[in-house]
């Protein structure tokens, strides 16, 4: 009996007289081993030769071998790091339309990712966005004015949003301040409140805050314009 000379293989040789190998697949294997660097530079030639050929042997090993390509991935995390910014760096056009390509197809996946990272990194997050603007202040503004000019209804639709909120606010100041005072105006102390007021005005210096601000009468508030409050209270008492 005569067994094949195949490393690992155990199997009986049947045929001419001289054969060394129970089967092609054995004399390849063995002559594989026999000849490593002739070897790679068959399969390098084979690539470079079939790149459709080998991507579509490379998803099958994949899809057939999870386990094992995640055990390479988890072996060799840093060379896989080296290897992919080399190649970044050598190809940046094929990598911007890869980015492209898969942000275009994975929208909500990148969603979630994004989200959960802000969330974990809000610090973190913050002071990237502070660096960024004060290093692209001007690229930011001519972008903004660009966005602007270029979606004028969304623009006149945010500056709208703006002023309620803003009349909102003004409106739930008044309402907390006339409350506060049981709606008697600040100066004479009549009971048709129509305006807030500031105390010392905003022009001389005052603070546009709910400290500054009191209740006032029409008649009050628009005599009063902006003079400071002590020369008020004078023409009020010279008035009385």
């Amino acid at each position: 009996m005569r067994v094949c000379e195949c490393e690992g293989c155990a199997n009986e040789v049947v045929g001419r007289a001289g054969k060394k190998y129970c089967s092609a697949l054995c004399r390849g294997r063995q002559k594989a081993r026999n000849n490593p660097e002739g070897r790679k530079a068959a399969v390098a030639k084979y690539r470079a030769n079939n790149p459709d050929a080998q991507k579509a042997a490379s998803k099958r090993y994949r899809n057939k071998h999870p386990e094992r390509l995640q055990a390479y991935r988890d072996n060799n995390r840093e060379q896989r790091a080296d290897y992919n910014r080399r190649w970044r760096a050598a190809n940046p056009e094929r990598h911007a339309a890869n980015g492209a390509r898969w942000q275009a197809d994975n929208k909500e996946r990148k969603a979630a990712t994004n989200a959960v990272w802000y969330s974990e990194n809000k610090d973190r997050k913050a002071a990237q966005a502070a660096v960024y603007y004060a290093e692209n202040r001007e690229k930011i503004k001519a972008r903004q004015a660009a966005y602007k000019r270029e979606n004028p209804d969304v623009q006149r639709a945010a500056q709208a949003r703006r002023r309620a909120r803003k009349a909102s606010a003004v409106f739930q100041s008044w309402v907390r301040r006339t409350d506060h005072d049981d709606a008697l105006c600040y100066w004479c102390g009549s009971s048709d409140v129509e305006h807030v007021d500031h105390v010392m005005p905003i022009s001389l210096g005052g603070p546009a805050t709910e400290s500054n601000e009191v209740p006032s009468c029409a008649d009050c508030n628009l005599q009063k314009h902006a003079k400071h409050p002590l020369v008020w209270i004078a023409e009020l008492i010279e008035r009385a």
